[in-house]
């Protein structure tokens, strides 16, 4: 159930298979960066109840295919047609360079280029 509905939401994971693995941990803490809640790892029951009533965030910026970094919560929205498709957990040095964060973006979002096929895989 816990998979189900981080996917739903648009929380990264490469599947549904009913295991508490490093893509459910990655996606659970991506949830709680995004709901304010304490970046444990952990399936509680604080995490339970934001999670009943959780919707998917809205990017910052409407309309097209882009990746947004939100520092503040430390958390990457990939964006296709003006929605989130996809939220990754990620962290920014205090003095962000554009090659760390494109290296880590792409480490974690390859997969799912793969995955989801050409219609929307990045350009």
């Amino acid at each position: 159930e816990l998979q189900r509905r981080l996917a739903a939401l648009r929380y990264a994971s490469l599947g549904v298979d009913g295991s508490f693995d490093q893509d459910t941990f990655d996606a659970v803490i991506a949830f709680q960066k995004v709901e304010g809640l304490s970046r444990t790892g952990r399936a509680d029951a604080a995490l339970w109840t934001k999670l009943a009533d959780a919707t998917t965030p809205r990017p910052r910026y409407a309309g097209g295919d882009h990746i947004e970094v939100d520092k503040t919560r430390q958390v990457l929205f990939l964006v296709r047609d003006g929605r989130v498709a996809s939220i990754v957990p990620t962290s920014t040095a205090p003095k962000p360079s554009v090659s760390s964060s494109a290296i880590a973006a792409s480490t974690r979002i390859a997969p799912w280029r793969n995955r989801v096929g050409p219609s929307t895989a990045m350009a």
